[in-house]
């Protein structure tokens, strides 16, 4: 004859109950065992729960954000007066050239306009030194292709090239060029080119 096997597991679990746990928990040593063990557990439940509430959101100020003012176009000391004003801290991280932003104006800021953060938090700024001001290469006597190689290796371009007869140089060779070399142009300017033919 089959016996259930749940029951003979249940009936173990019953006469362990009987034998080993009942007469431990009987003791009264036990019980103040588990009347500390518990309290304790309550107490830091409690003690996270009230981190959790009540002291977190006071020391991440919660409900405080506020948005990162636009600096961008700005002087320095615009700049400087807004984020005071705004509880922020301004961290220049150097200086760039721009073709967008005149000198000594703010180019660019993280975080960004309009981000939320706490009071207290650094913006970090760059400032313009406005657009860059190449000097023009001399590309006279050169071949019409190391000239432009070398005009755009400075930041200009070729514009023109335009073709004229030279008694100095032989055909082929760049003769003149406008603007002329050492004169000062911002990047991507361009350059005519005269050819001998």
């Amino acid at each position: 004859m089959d016996r259930d096997p749940f029951k003979t597991a249940s009936e173990r679990v019953i006469r362990l109950y009987e034998m080993r746990l009942k007469p431990y928990l009987g003791s009264e040593k036990t019980r103040k065992q588990l009347f500390i063990a518990g309290s304790f557990a309550a107490g830091c439940l409690s003690f996270v729960l009230f981190m959790d509430m009540i002291v977190m959101p006071i020391y991440l100020r919660e409900g405080l954000e506020i948005q990162v003012p636009d600096f961008l176009n700005k002087s320095y000391e615009d700049a400087y007066s807004i984020a005071r004003s705004h509880r922020l801290y301004l961290i220049t991280d150097g200086r760039e050239y721009s073709d967008d932003v005149q000198a000594d104006r703010i180019a660019s800021q993280r975080p960004l306009p309009g981000t939320l953060v706490k009071p207290g938090r650094r913006v970090h700024l760059t400032i313009s030194r406005g657009p860059q001001i190449l000097k023009v290469p001399d590309v006279v006597g050169k071949s019409p292709r190391d000239a432009e190689f070398e005009l755009r290796e400075t930041g200009l371009i070729v514009a023109e090239k335009r073709y004229r007869q030279s008694r100095r140089y032989p055909p082929g060779v760049v003769v003149d060029q406008r603007p002329k070399a050492q004169t000062e142009a911002l990047p991507k300017t361009g350059v005519i080119l005269y050819i001998a033919k």
